[in-house]
């Protein structure tokens, strides 16, 4: 009698062991669900998600170059004015292919692609050609190229270089075509206003040079109307120290420098002798011995 007792007990620990293992799956299948059901509450919460600033550039950027059909590459200012850098030249130098050429102050002045010279580069606005223009202490440029630093920053959000040739984009542009997007209202909707203030200072002119920009932009209630204005003011002093030939051309002499009489009704000190270019020679030899 006694050990059928025992048997019962046995039979009854095992059996609480049994149902106290199999409960444990159970009660995590149950967490589980909890934190599915949790996950899906939040991922439901969450209704849209926006990146911006320079990750957003970047694949604005990429979703461009994978629609174009050439060899393109683009920067993105994604809010008006992002761009870092003094002016359009030095912005487009982060471009793969692009060389900056720089003006005696060390700020970008116009840029070659793939190593040709920057005569090769066609320039574009909004589409449009750009006319040849100079900031040259004696002259105008003679070919294609512009002088990028004419243009601030602020005032553009795209720029884009195409380095193969399309029919969609005007004749001329042997290395490439640079196509400048200005800054537009609906670019921002609603009401902005970007502004930059800088000062540097240049140790050799020892003046302090100001430069800064103010943009404002406006579109109305229904998206149908914009407005946009920008103004920039840049004013440099600089000193340099050195010698050079570019930039100087020789000057022509007058009558009196030449040592020669004027005609008659002719200003002395006018730049029109027929010809006045005095010259000498000579040598000095001696003959070989032994």
């Amino acid at each position: 009698m006694s050990r059928s007792f025992a048997r019962s007990r046995l039979s009854q620990a095992l059996a609480l062991a049994l149902l106290g293992l199999s409960s444990v799956p159970l009660l995590a299948q149950q967490s589980s669900d909890s934190d599915a059901d949790q996950s899906e509450l939040d991922a439901q919460e969450l209704d849209e998600m926006v990146v911006t600033g320079y990750r957003r550039s970047l694949q604005y950027s990429t979703e461009n170059k994978r629609e174009e059909k050439g060899f393109t590459d683009s920067i993105f200012a994604e809010d008006i004015g992002k761009f870092p850098d003094l002016n359009i030249a030095e912005s487009l130098n982060r471009i793969p292919g692009i060389q900056l050429d720089r003006d005696v102050n060390g700020e970008g002045l116009n840029i070659g692609i793939r190593g040709l010279p920057q005569s090769f580069t066609k320039t574009l606005i909004n589409g449009g050609e750009a006319y040849t223009a100079s900031i040259g202490l004696n002259r105008g440029n003679q070919n294609r190229e512009v002088d990028l630093n004419l243009f601030p920053t602020e005032f553009f959000n795209k720029l884009t270089v195409y380095k193969s040739p399309q029919a969609s984009l005007p004749e001329g542009g042997v290395s490439g075509v640079v196509d400048m997007r200005s800054a537009r209202p609906f670019d921002n909707e609603g009401q902005h206003l970007n502004y930059t203030v800088q000062l540097d200072r240049n140790s050799i002119a020892d003046k302090v040079n100001p430069r800064g920009s103010a943009l404002y932009s406006w579109t109305n209630d229904d998206s149908t109307f914009g407005a946009l204005a920008g103004v920039s003011v840049v004013r440099s002093r600089i000193g340099v120290r050195g010698w050079e030939s570019v930039g100087w051309m020789n000057p022509s002499l007058n009558y009196v420098q030449c040592g020669i009489e004027a005609p008659a009704g002719v200003d002395p000190l006018s730049t029109r002798p027929a010809i006045c270019n005095p010259g000498g020679g000579g040598s000095l030899q001696m003959p070989n011995t032994v």
